[in-house]
């Protein structure tokens, strides 16, 4: 969350307003110490402060849900129920 932060007091050189109306598309994945993890939850991104802050600026991007595996990635599910909770994790949240 810290690089978004920062990403957004640089961009504020040109106007904080500005840089955030500029967000049109958020690919969204998690990661739990270090490791990207099969499916969207709890982990080390903390999503709901991330929709905070856009919501406060009114920002509405289309969310693209990601699954990025790696060696160390758990696999107790297959693509599609992986793609199944993401849809329904995103679509019920009270934080998107």
């Amino acid at each position: 969350m810290r690089w978004f932060t920062e990403l957004m007091a640089r961009a504020g050189k040109v106007g904080k307003r500005t840089a955030y109306v500029r967000i049109s598309e958020l690919h969204i994945r998690q990661s739990k110490d270090g490791t990207w993890t099969e499916a969207l939850g709890s982990g080390d991104i903390d999503y709901p402060r991330l929709v905070k802050l856009l919501r406060d600026r009114s920002v509405r991007p289309l969310l693209v849900l990601e699954q990025a595996v790696e060696k160390e990635s758990p696999t107790t599910m297959t693509a599609l129920e992986v793609a199944t909770e993401a849809v329904a994790r995103a679509a019920t949240t009270s934080t998107w």
